[in-house]
C-alpha cells in the first residue's frame, strides 16, 4: 500500500526539462485465474505498443531504457494484490512499485513526472474506516483503507458474562443478582472497547465507524460512544465477531462500493440540478473549471471517470487553459497543448488541499451531459 508520505512526494516531484517518467498500472484481478497466468505481462507489453506511438521518434531510446528497467521488475513478478503500480526512470536508476489491494485499470503513460492520477482518485474514493465487531464479551477492532484490512485489537471481557439459574429456595433472588452482575460485566467490558476505540481514533484518523456482531451489543456500544465517534458511524455490518478477515473485507468493500454510487449521485444531482446560475461557487464545464484557477481556491474538483478533455498549459506560469486558450490569460505568455490537462489540474488541487471526486456509472452521464467537470469553490473569508 501507498504511504501517504509517498504520494506526498509524487505530488511535488520536480520537472526537468528532457526528464520522464514511465507510469505503468497493472490489473492483477485476472491472474487470479490460474488459465490466464501472467496475463498481465501481456497487458504490459500491449500498454507499451500504444505508448510508443505517441512518442517523437527522438525520444524512444531513452523510452526504451525505462522500459527495460520496468519489465527486469514485471518479468520477475508474482502478484499478490489487486493492481500493480510502477514508475521507471532509467536515468536516474530509479524503480519503484507497490501492490495495492484495489481496483486499478490498465494504464501506462511516460510523461515529465509520474502519472499519480489513479492513485489520487484511490485515495479519495477509499475512505479510512474504523471498523467494531462487538458482542456481549468479546470485540475486534480493525481499521481499513485502500482494500486492507488490519485487526488493531481483539478485547475480551474481564470475566465470563453469562447468565444462569441458581438452585434453591432463593433462585430467582440469586438470578436477579447474577444477571445484574453479568449485566454489569457487559457495561464495563463496552465501555473498555469504547476507549480503546478513541486511542486508536486519535492515532489512525478515520473517517468513518462501521459497526457489526450482535445487534443489540453494537447498538449499546453505539450509545456509548463520544459523540465525535458516534457521528462517524456510516452502517452496519452483518458479521459475527469471529467474522474470518477475508469477509469483514469483502464486507467493508461493498459497503464502500454502495457509499460511493449514493454519494456520487446525490453530488452530481446538486451540481447540475440544484446550482443557482448565480451562484459563483459551484462551476460546470471545461473552460469555467479551468479558468477559475487564476482566481480561486478550489475546494472539490469533480468530473465524470470517463473525461478526457485535452487543454493547455503556460510554459511560464504553469496556469491551466482551455484548448483555445494560445495565450496565458495570467501572464500573457504562451500555452502549450497537454494531453493529460485532468491530471495536471488534479494534482494542482491536491497540492493546494482540495479534494477530488471522479463519479461514475449513472453519475458520470449526468455530469457528461453538464460538460463532464465541475469546481466547487473555497469560501472567501
Amino acid at each position: 500500500m501507498i504511504t501517504a508520505q509517498e504520494l506526498r512526494t509524487f505530488l511535488n516531484w520536480p520537472a526537468q526539462k528532457g526528464k520522464q517518467v514511465l507510469s505503468v498500472y497493472l490489473n492483477m484481478e485476472p491472474d487470479w485465474d490460474k488459465s490466464a497466468e501472467r496475463k498481465f505481462e501481456t497487458v504490459f507489453k500491449t500498454l507499451m505498443q500504444k505508448v510508443r506511438k505517441e512518442v517523437p521518434a527522438k525520444d524512444r531510446a531513452a523510452l526504451e531504457e525505462d522500459f527495460k528497467s520496468a519489465w527486469r521488475f514485471v518479468s520477475k513478478y508474482e502478484p499478490a494484490g489487486r493492481a500493480l503500480v510502477l514508475f521507471a526512470d532509467a536515468s536516474e536508476g530509479y524503480c519503484w512499485n507497490r501492490e495495492m489491494r484495489v481496483h486499478l485499470p490498465n494504464r501506462a503513460e511516460w510523461c515529465e513526472k509520474p502519472f499519480i492520477l489513479p492513485l489520487l482518485e484511490a485515495a479519495a474514493e477509499n475512505k479510512r474506516y474504523g471498523v467494531v465487531l462487538v458482542n456481549k464479551a468479546q470485540a475486534r477492532l480493525f481499521t481499513y483503507f485502500l482494500g486492507e484490512v488490519e485487526e488493531e485489537i481483539d478485547a475480551l471481557a474481564g470475566s465470563e458474562v453469562q447468565s444462569k439459574k441458581s438452585p434453591g429456595r432463593d433462585s430467582l433472588r440469586s438470578q436477579f443478582k447474577m444477571e445484574r452482575t453479568a449485566d454489569m460485566h457487559v457495561q464495563w467490558h463496552l465501555k473498555h472497547v469504547a476507549e480503546l476505540l478513541g486511542k486508536i481514533a486519535r492515532l489512525k484518523k478515520f473517517d468513518s465507524l462501521v459497526l457489526g456482531g450482535t445487534r443489540e451489543a453494537a447498538d449499546r456500544f453505539e450509545r456509548l460512544l463520544p459523540a465525535a465517534l458516534r457521528g462517524k458511524v456510516a452502517g452496519r455490518l452483518a458479521l459475527p465477531v469471529h467474522a474470518p478477515e477475508k469477509d469483514v473485507e469483502a464486507a467493508l468493500n461493498k459497503l464502500e462500493s454502495e457509499t460511493k454510487k449514493r454519494s456520487d449521485e446525490t453530488l452530481v444531482h446538486q451540481l447540475t440540478q440544484e446550482t443557482d446560475p448565480m451562484d459563483s461557487h459551484r462551476l460546470l464545464g471545461v473552460e469555467a473549471t479551468l479558468n477559475s484557477l487564476r482566481s480561486a481556491q478550489i475546494r472539490t474538483l469533480v468530473y465524470s471517470d470517463r473525461f478526457g478533455a485535452s487543454g493547455r498549459r503556460c510554459g511560464q506560469c504553469g496556469m491551466f487553459a482551455a484548448p483555445e486558450g494560445r495565450i496565458c490569460q495570467k501572464c500573457g505568455a504562451q500555452t502549450e497543448a497537454l494531453s493529460q490537462v485532468l491530471e495536471g489540474l488534479a494534482r494542482r488541487v491536491a497540492l493546494r488541499g482540495g479534494r477530488i471526486e471522479a463519479v461514475h456509472a449513472e453519475a458520470a452521464k449526468c455530469l457528461e451531459e453538464a460538460g463532464g467537470i465541475a469546481a466547487i469553490l473555497k469560501e472567501k473569508p
